[in-house]
């Protein structure tokens, strides 16, 4: 996939801290399974990118780092909190791309396109989004993750998601979600890329 659309999403967990007890990677799993669910229900499921991303978060200098630090941070206004910390440690839990482990779960509403299906439309001469809506037509897009950083005191959790559609067909979100009674209630959002 060569051109994505971005999203940060922002969760509040409240009561008892999310997943204490978890590793690392499966509190990242729970999260991301989570999320997905809540943002492609409905039918159909989204194809997740099997490698994390961070890349259209512009983080690259210095100046870019601080200009999209003080973005978030008037984007996300959240009583008591400063998101800023959070934010660097998005930034650097998310250096380098890494293979999610999370397991697909197409009735839930996402796949992870572990084997490459879906990523080898994009190869020359395979066909394309054209190809691919044909083939395939319950995919709700294209969806590419970081892993989600979280305050372990507050249970508040940021995380970037992208989503494509097709070639001018994708959109990119600071979205602020409620976690409470085991549901995702969305705050609110807003955009930052759309195509």
């Amino acid at each position: 996939m060569r051109i994505i659309s971005t999203c940060l999403v922002l969760l509040i967990f409240t009561g008892v801290s999310f997943a204490q007890d978890l590793k690392s990677d499966e509190k990242d799993n729970a999260l991301l399974d989570q999320i997905l669910q809540a943002e492609f229900k409905g039918g159909g499921f989204t194809v997740v990118d099997p490698m994390t991303d961070l890349s259209h978060l512009k983080a690259d200098k210095p100046e870019n780092l601080v200009r999209s630090r003080e973005y978030v941070g008037k984007g996300i206004k959240i009583e008591n909190y400063d998101i800023g910390p959070l934010f660097d440690q998005l930034i650097k839990k998310n250096q380098k791309p890494v293979r999610l482990t999370l397991k697909s779960s197409p009735e839930k509403g996402y796949l992870v396109d572990y084997d490459g299906k879906f990523d080898n439309y994009f190869n020359s001469g395979n066909g394309g989004w054209e190809k691919w809506h044909k083939e395939n037509p319950l995919t709700q897009g294209w969806t590419r993750v970081s892993l989600p950083a979280y305050d372990e005191k507050t249970g508040i959790i940021l995380l970037y998601l992208g989503t494509q559609y097709d070639w001018l067909a994708g959109s990119g979100d600071l979205i602020v979600y409620k976690y409470k009674d085991g549901k995702l209630q969305e705050l609110g959002r807003v955009m930052l890329w759309i195509s």
